[in-house]
């Protein structure tokens, strides 16, 4: 129907932009005015695409000026391509799942805003790493390792596309750290966990603590 291709068709245009910055094409920008939150997503991918675009221009430079860490910042560039693959991934598939259904689109759309912090974070951290001689910026404080392993309701339609199971034996634990940073690591072996285990495998997530220090384990079978 018109109604179904004029909502459809933005979307799908954010799919192909986040696809792009993923590969780290930040070239076009797909331009969506449609006067809601898909105009305002759109709006936030072109800033993201921008300020991802600058702050690579200036890592490659920062590279080209240290010759002599050169390969630490091909190897910082790779690592930073994989990280941003996985919000956007994210993003990518939730846009999708809206052109099948509206049924969850305010849950849909909350998912997607929380990545694009997520991504805002990330931009920022690259500028911050241009600004660090040994590439390292860690912001540790006082967090709680529930609430980072808890946000797993993010995949449960990845999960359940997959005909996948997932088991959860995690407790209540404060720890100190960069929680950005867990939370990122945990999303992206989160994200490839299901990407390779096949369809009707199970997922495994668990934590065990050993005096001062805390274990997380994520299996798939």
């Amino acid at each position: 129907s018109i109604y179904s291709k004029w909502i459809t068709k933005p979307i799908k245009r954010l799919i192909d932009e986040a696809k792009r910055i993923a590969t780290l094409d930040f070239s076009t920008h797909e331009k969506v005015k449609t006067g809601d939150e898909l105009e305002e997503l759109s709006n936030s991918l072109k800033s993201i695409s921008d300020s991802m675009s600058h702050n690579m221009t200036l890592l490659k430079k920062d590279a080209e000026e240290k010759a002599a860490s050169e390969k630490r910042m091909r190897e910082l560039l790779a690592n930073l391509s994989h990280e941003f693959k996985t919000p956007l991934g994210i993003m990518s598939g939730f846009l999708e799942m809206m052109t099948v259904s509206d049924d969850n689109k305010s849950y849909y759309i909350e998912t997607i805003e929380e990545e694009v912090e997520r991504l805002n974070a990330l931009t920022k951290e690259t500028l911050l790493l241009c600004e660090s001689e040994n590439h390292s910026v860690y912001n540790l404080r006082e967090c709680n390792l529930l609430t980072v392993l808890c946000k797993t309701g993010k995949f449960s339609d990845q999960i359940q596309d997959g005909n996948l199971t997932l088991e959860e034996t995690i407790v209540d634990c404060q720890v100190e750290g960069d929680g950005r940073k867990i939370q990122l690591v945990f999303d992206n072996l989160m994200s490839n966990a299901i990407k390779y285990t096949p369809a009707g495998g199970t997922i495994r997530l668990s934590m065990k603590e050993v005096e001062d220090k805390v274990y997380i384990y994520l299996q798939n079978t």
